[in-house]
């Protein structure tokens, strides 16, 4: 069953519409970022390590990045393939963008629609975290 968000023509699952919108700003990294579509970027020095997925036709982009992974072992950085929770950032254009307001976007400019509707069904694909259940919120 698919529904969709009053603020959006984009139909995800009630669901994950609810998953998304509760989330804590956390997920799990995938157990194979690469295979997921996602770029490692480790720039080195003092800033952290992400995963990038990006969406898009070029003349409107998006992203969703996957950063600063943590251990879900020790708490400390995590190593390339070790489970390990991380912060989702989205981006639409050159712009920070809430989780949640993927849903509003294509309201405000449908151009964004197809936009939107690729980074929420990656959103949807990942385990995201209720700030109760969130391994760094909910400590």
């Amino acid at each position: 069953m698919s529904t969709h968000s009053s603020a959006s023509p984009i139909r995800i699952d009630r669901l994950d519409c609810e998953r998304i919108v509760a989330c804590c700003s956390h997920a799990r990294v995938p157990a194979d970022p690469a295979g997921g579509g996602y770029r490692l970027f480790d720039l080195g020095g003092s800033l952290p390590p992400y995963h990038l997925a990006r969406a898009g036709d070029g003349r409107l982009c998006g992203s969703i990045a996957l950063v600063a992974p943590v251990s879900l072992a020790d708490g400390g950085d995590a190593v390339s393939g070790e489970p390990a929770v991380a912060l989702v950032q989205i981006t639409l254009g050159a712009a920070r963008t809430p989780i949640a307001g993927l849903l509003a976007a294509p309201a405000r400019d449908p151009r964004w629609l197809p936009v939107c509707a690729a980074l929420l069904q990656r959103l949807a694909a990942l385990e995201l975290y209720d700030p109760a259940d969130c391994p760094l919120c909910g400590t």
